[in-house]
């Protein structure tokens, strides 16, 4: 199964705004809230506008304190105002820190206007490269969470249940589709918050027996496929197969396990040597 199940495996709701906090687009939000949102961006961009003027002021003019202070209104026009935002902040910008700001404030020196103009067409250079990179990264943001979403939504329709969990009979599951409710009656949110749901469910006859298996599994890198007993919520035992492969971490380390849980109660039940064969030639 796909690795892009995250730990977490929560649901992406496509009304929200991106992890940035960008509120131009506006995909899906309420028009009232969407200008709710608008408005308060412009009143915190204007405001960074006022106190990087102040500052400037208040030391004595432009050639008194660097104009970098500029650059955050900038950039927090980039994340909630997008480019046409950013452009319209980066000229505020550069008309506050040149026309409307001495040099030097005491004395009433001006700045020459070929640096006003230099300086504006700087600060709308740098704000446009920010609102480009931060939409690049909020595309790339939501391609992900759509490929999440489809992938969990497909996930959810097998027949069968897919999960993927850390290593050995205590360790933790990373998740579980909720067809683990049609097999084992508990719910996901359920099955996972269980200290150690796979140890408590399996058959203790057919305990040590799995754990041999994923040792193998483990050191080998070879896939799974055995049949064994699990114990229902009602406290009935079904048969299951369990098809399943090792994780691997971002160093090519092993980090778990994941695979697809089935009922095969229906069938014939095999013998011990007929699973032990049929993982044997699965490796």
């Amino acid at each position: 199964m796909s690795n892009l199940i995250n730990r977490t495996c929560s649901r992406s709701d496509t009304r929200q705004v991106d992890v940035f906090g960008s509120i131009w687009p506006l995909r899906g939000a309420p028009r009232g809230e969407g200008w709710l949102r608008w408005s308060l961006s412009v009143v915190v961009v204007l405001t960074l506008l006022g106190m990087g003027w102040g500052i400037t002021l208040w030391a004595g003019g432009s050639d008194k304190v660097t104009l970098n202070w500029f650059y955050i209104p900038i950039l927090a026009a980039a994340m909630l105002l997008g480019p046409a935002g950013t452009v319209v902040t980066a000229l505020l910008a550069a008309i506050i820190a040149g026309p409307l700001t001495p040099s030097d404030v005491r004395l009433h020196l001006w700045e020459p206007p070929s640096l006003w103009v230099l300086r504006g067409v700087f600060y709308v250079g740098i704000g446009l490269f920010a609102a480009w990179v931060i939409e690049l990264r909020r595309r790339t943001e939501h391609k992900l969470q759509a490929a999440q979403a489809a992938y969990r939504n497909l996930v959810e329709q097998l027949p069968g249940v897919v999960y993927m969990c850390e290593f050995g009979g205590d360790g933790d599951w990373l998740y579980v589709s909720p067809g683990i409710e049609r097999l084992l009656g508990y719910t996901p949110e359920e099955w996972l918050a269980h200290p150690s749901p796979f140890r408590s469910h399996v058959h203790p006859q057919d305990y040590l027996w799995i754990m041999q298996q994923e040792v193998q599994s483990r050191s080998t890198g070879a896939p799974m496929d055995l049949e064994y007993r699990m114990r229902t919520r009602d406290g009935s035992w079904i048969r299951v197969r369990d098809t399943a492969s090792v994780v691997l971490d971002v160093d090519g380390e092993p980090m778990g396990m994941q695979g697809v849980l089935t009922d095969e109660s229906s069938r014939a039940e095999p013998s011990r040597s007929e699973s032990t064969r049929r993982s044997s030639s699965a490796a």
